[in-house]
């Protein structure tokens, strides 16, 4: 059995979402309502962004979920050997 770690990614959309229904069910406003999935988007984007300033990007680890083990690897032998994977140190 595999030992649990946090998971940045779930704990992210986890919040965008809870605050999205929170917003909903505190307002009960029709604009709110038609506004609460473009803000969850754009807080999502914004995440997303300001994670471009880390060691590596959050769309990195999710690209390394959402393939195999050995193409995880892969990826992270690409981003140590392969300067056009990484940003400019």
């Amino acid at each position: 059995m595999r030992p649990r770690r946090f998971d940045a990614i779930a704990a992210l959309l986890t919040g965008v979402y809870g605050l999205s229904a929170a917003t909903t069910l505190i307002t009960g406003n029709e604009r709110v309502l038609l506004l609460r999935d473009s803000l969850a988007t754009g807080v999502l984007a914004l995440v997303l962004l300001l994670s471009c300033a880390l060691r590596r990007p959050l769309v990195f680890h999710a690209a390394k979920r959402v393939g195999s083990p050995a193409a995880g690897a892969d990826g992270d032998v690409r981003w140590a050997t392969e300067p056009g994977v990484r940003p400019p140190s």
